[in-house]
């Protein structure tokens, strides 16, 4: 489903969004610190657990999620939406990806001018959260005339 560009792309540092749901059925999002993109098309996510209990309380495994990805450089963006397969404590490969994610960040964002103060709140280490997600849908998000454009589908 993903050609190797778009596997860069989704592993890199790029922001990470999650729209899903809390326990109760309102809207809720968390922020993302980092993917893992799987031989079998699994995409590995790694989310902070308190910052983000919300969004997090309210899934399910079967449950859809949008994942959406943008390049805070020139805001190419893509989304992913997809069923929840698992969501499970955090392991040893989890922290290295949380890890490596906020080092990239940190770089990405400080050569935008952006402090390490203004982007702790959301890429401080905490317990992790690990969501498997099986893509069926990658949609263009990019603002401009291709925005909502489907670039693959797991059925084609």
């Amino acid at each position: 489903m993903f050609d190797p560009e778009l596997v860069r792309f989704l592993q890199g540092p790029v922001m990470i969004l999650m729209g899903s749901r809390s326990a109760e059925g309102r809207p809720a999002i968390a922020r993302g610190l980092g993917c893992s993109v799987q031989d079998n098309g699994e995409l590995h996510m790694v989310f902070g657990v308190r910052q983000w209990a919300e969004a997090l309380g309210g899934l399910s495994p079967g449950d859809t999620v949008a994942l959406t990805f943008v390049s805070p450089s020139d805001y190419r963006a893509v989304q992913v939406k997809g069923p929840l397969l698992s969501l499970s404590a955090g392991d040893d490969a989890a922290d290295a990806r949380a890890a490596a994610y906020r080092a990239e960040m940190a770089a990405e964002l400080g050569r935008l001018g952006i402090l390490p103060s203004q982007i702790d709140q959301w890429i401080d280490p905490e317990p992790l959260a690990e969501l498997r997600v099986l893509p069926s849908t990658v949609f263009d998000q990019t603002p401009g005339d291709g925005a909502g454009r489907v670039l693959a589908r797991a059925d084609a």
